[in-house]
């Protein structure tokens, strides 16, 4: 079984039951949690707050980082923030600009999102492969 805990993927052996044994443990993220987790194969595909790692885990034991793709700014990515009450969702571009995060919109004619992540916090919950829209 995986599981996300903190910054870590953990693999749990779980054929007793009564007494779940760490098998495998892959450290993602220092300091900073991990926001989501698919698997297919044995490959695990996590969410950071800056992009998608990817880790193969075919020899439980030993988790191996295979990939990392970026929300650099030129793929859309889904992003959360929270301005101060409930927190909010959003596809947009994800720049940075020294300290502060540009969320781009696809749509020329709307202005940009500056974002100073100090005082309002900003993650990455994905990377978008594709969207539809329904009119």
């Amino acid at each position: 079984m995986l599981e996300l805990y903190r910054s870590a993927l953990r693999i749990l052996d779980l054929t007793d039951l009564d007494a779940p044994r760490l098998i495998g443990t892959y450290d993602a993220a220092p300091r900073a949690g991990l926001l989501g987790l698919v698997a297919s194969g044995h490959y695990a595909y996590m969410a950071t707050g800056s992009g998608i790692l990817a880790v193969d885990f075919a020899d439980p034991t030993r988790p191996t980082q295979v990939g990392f793709v970026p929300a650099d700014g030129y793929d859309p990515a889904l992003i959360e923030s929270d301005a101060g009450g409930e927190p909010e969702a959003t596809v947009k571009r994800y720049l940075r600009d020294g300290p502060r995060v540009v969320l781009k919109p696809g749509n020329p004619r709307m202005a940009p999102i500056v974002v100073d992540p100090a005082r309002r916090p900003v993650r990455i919950l994905g990377k978008v492969i594709g969207l539809l829209r329904g009119f």
